[in-house]
């Protein structure tokens, strides 16, 4: 009776000692069959059989393989070929020649009233955070 009692009181500890045996006797369980898997010797990798579409599908493959090599070559042979037909331009002593200087237009100044106040609303909102720049209180002393 003790013991029935001390498990009746103690269901928690009952039921974490149950899960424990369970997932021991499943993690075992789970280890053999992964060496049954293991133990498998892999099958032999045997060419399946091609048919004459994928026998003609492998030779268009081939085909055009040559002839992007053959365009290859001869898009080489037609830089080297351009190389070659280039002149080189004769050497020419540097020569400075005089800018003129434009003078800079100057900006209008003609602003409305709506656009400063655009202006003060835009620098209130791209600048600092106010965080950043708080207010001071004067303190009496």
């Amino acid at each position: 009776m003790n013991i029935l009692d001390f498990l009746l009181h103690n269901f928690f500890i009952v039921l974490v000692v149950i899960a424990g045996i369970v997932s021991f006797f499943k993690g075992s369980l789970s280890s053999d069959t992964k060496e049954k898997e293991t133990k498998r010797a892999p099958k032999p990798f045997v060419p399946q059989q091609t048919s004459p579409m994928r026998k003609r599908v492998e030779q268009e493959i081939k085909k055009r393989q040559r002839s992007t090599e053959s365009l290859e070559e001869k898009l080489k042979e037609a830089k080297q070929q351009a190389k070659a037909e280039i002149p080189v331009p004769p050497v020419v002593p540097h020569v400075r020649v005089k800018k003129e200087k434009v003078p800079p237009i100057a900006p209008s100044l003609h602003v409305s009233k709506k656009q400063v106040v655009q202006g003060v609303i835009w620098s209130e909102i791209l600048g600092p955070p106010r965080s950043k720049n708080p207010y001071h209180s004067q303190r009496q002393r």
